[in-house]
């Protein structure tokens, strides 16, 4: 599984504030988000529920996610995301803008959930309804104020390594892995990892040993190393490297 992507799971900033909830419901819904805190996922998860039985809330419905995600309970983390942005979507209290800002966290992390679990199909037009919506929120979705740049790096990456052949696109990867690179001025060993396998989809293997060895120097998270010299080993050998998680 992609490097960065579970550091983008262990926080997820979700929107309590959002919807009116009953007293019942916020109290159960306190208890659940101090037990998630602690690593009690599966309580946390019981006291949702509870809250989301008293009073349905799509911030309920995506903190829930979180943790069944954390559980890697996919598919029950999926299907809380999507009532989340279900109810977001068809609430006409909420300010464009702050439905706008709620969409941008429900979706991302739909979308890396289903990568997670190898969806790669179902990933793609959450991460670019997101990316979408960094411009739209932040006015460049590659500009250094975006909330969600992994969005665009993920992406770039399903696009290129996907196990499912169907949903490759080299071309295309190569659009958003290097507005990434960009973005992080050709200095960041995990988006410079995702455009050498961009560039290995793409038969161009001299130019993806450059950019791994690159990205292998750059490197400072050691967890990631072995990774990175197995895609050189890869690349090296004439072949493009496929996510086969």
């Amino acid at each position: 599984m992609k490097r960065i992507a579970l550091l983008i799971l262990a926080l997820t900033t979700l929107f309590a504030g959002c919807d009116v909830l009953g007293t019942k419901s916020l109290l159960l819904s306190d208890q659940a988000d101090k037990a998630r805190v602690n690593g009690d996922y599966e309580n946390a998860i019981e006291l949702y529920t509870q809250s989301i039985a008293d009073s349905p809330s799509a911030a309920i419905y995506g903190n829930r996610a979180a943790c069944h995600a954390r559980m890697e309970d996919f598919a029950n983390a999926i299907a809380d995301y999507s009532k989340a942005i279900q109810l977001t979507e068809a609430d006409s209290t909420l300010k464009e803008s702050s439905r706008d800002r709620l969409l941008h966290s429900w979706l991302f992390h739909r979308a890396f959930t289903n990568q997670r679990s190898g969806n790669d199909a179902d990933a793609i037009p959450d991460y670019e309804r997101t990316i979408a919506l960094d411009e739209k929120i932040f006015g460049s979705a590659v500009g250094p104020e975006s909330r969600r740049p992994d969005a665009m790096n993920n992406l770039a990456w399903i696009l290129a390594t996907s196990k499912n052949p169907s949903v490759r696109d080299a071309k295309r990867a190569l659009i958003f892995a290097g507005k990434e690179c960009e973005r992080t001025g050709w200095k960041d060993a995990a988006t410079l990892d995702t455009i050498a396998a961009v560039y290995a989809a793409d038969g161009d293997f001299e130019k993806a040993v450059e950019m791994q060895q690159k990205a292998i120097s750059l490197n400072k998270v050691a967890e990631r190393q072995s990774g990175f010299e197995e895609r050189m080993k890869v690349y090296q050998s004439g072949k493009p490297f496929v996510d086969d998680r």
